[in-house]
């Protein structure tokens, strides 16, 4: 995002200024932040083109912008978050250059009509949730993929990731953040630290307990044995990482059969996730890839352990331990068996 305005001021306090403007950014989550600057960006260009004063910024400007996002998200298929994340990304521009709540274009009467009829315009596209993964099938995919050489091949990183992320209610932005110094193993559990979650507001970071099972899918026992294998014992590198697949790609066959080189500095990326997810739950349901992809994604572990776990534990227990900020936000993620839905129209003894 644009920095505050500055004029000649000693350095000392140039320093503070700049220290102000990104003291002013953190308010915001990073991914937030760098959403806008793409938005603004794009403002910029578009001001720069029709020779338009981009800050500050006029009403019937920013109208017109927003105009020319909605026809773009039309046109592909996109959803009203363009449009609107586009008029946030202005609003925090003029906000960080010192421009009072009132004075914001985005404000206006014009802009907020117009991002009214965008609304209508594109339409409030339904939400198509991915199917949760039971615990059945849970387990018959780690079972699938523990070898039994012992070796630190990407079979067992797969199915520690599954279960660590099923057991944890875990996004993908937090598995992938785990780093092995930030677990810690105690007779009965095993506690994971995260710097900071998505709705960590105040970044004070989370610690999230997985209790020592019974089963092969053991999430503790798995991460144990990876760390061990892999020996990244006290290592602040990240617990799962990323590795080459496009040998095994070349070769035509998966890569845990051959030998495959990690990238020990580097977290596994959501594409190479999602795949190696949806890879394994094919092979156990014996689907083909496009059949599971519509089906399933990488948050799928998380609603199929938040939807395990619904029914037998304490609900603010159950929230805590997801990081849910709201009982609304937690439920989306539930999926209730048909024979509870049931028991509503059961209960009316017809």
């Amino acid at each position: 995002m644009m920095a505050m305005p500055q004029t000649q001021h000693s350095a000392e306090a140039s320093t503070l200024f700049a220290a102000t403007a990104s003291l002013l950014r953190s308010a915001a989550a990073p991914k937030t932040m760098s959403g806008y600057q793409g938005h603004w960006l794009l403002f910029r260009a578009f001001c720069a083109h029709f020779n338009f004063e981009a800050l500050p910024a006029e009403p019937r400007v920013v109208a017109a912008f927003l105009t020319y996002r909605t026809e773009v998200a039309v046109a592909k298929n996109l959803s009203y978050a363009v449009v609107k994340s586009a008029s946030a990304a202005i609003h925090t521009a003029h906000e960080l250059a010192g421009f009072s709540e009132s004075d914001s274009p985005t404000k206006h009467p014009l802009v907020k009509r117009l991002r009214r009829a965008a609304k209508k315009r594109i339409g409030i596209r339904a939400v198509h949730r991915k199917d949760p993964i039971d615990q059945t099938l849970l387990l018959q995919a780690v079972q699938l993929y523990i070898p039994h050489s012992g070796t630190p091949d990407c079979r067992r990183l797969v199915a520690t990731m599954v279960a660590v992320a099923f057991s944890g209610f875990l996004r993908y932005a937090d598995f992938s953040a785990i780093f092995a110094d930030q677990v810690t193993f105690f007779e009965s559990h095993m506690e994971i630290f995260l710097d900071s979650r998505k709705n960590d507001q105040f970044r004070q970071g989370h610690v999230i307990p997985i209790a020592r099972g019974h089963t092969d899918a053991c999430p503790v026992h798995l991460t144990e044995e990876w760390i061990r294998i892999r020996g990244l014992a006290g290592k602040h590198l990240p617990l799962f990482p990323a590795w080459d697949n496009r040998q095994s790609a070349a070769r035509g066959s998966s890569p845990a059969l051959h030998s495959i080189e990690f990238q020990a500095n580097r977290p596994i990326p959501y594409h190479l996730a999602r795949s190696e997810i949806l890879s394994l739950i094919a092979k156990v349901l014996g689907c083909s890839f496009d059949d599971i992809r519509t089906r399933f994604g990488a948050h799928s572990l998380r609603s199929g352990g938040a939807t395990a776990a619904a029914t037998r534990v304490e609900e603010r227990l159950f929230q805590r331990q997801g990081g849910w900020r709201s009982q609304s936000a937690m439920y989306n993620y539930i999926e209730d068996p048909l024979e509870q839905r049931l028991l509503v129209t059961q209960a009316l003894g017809l």
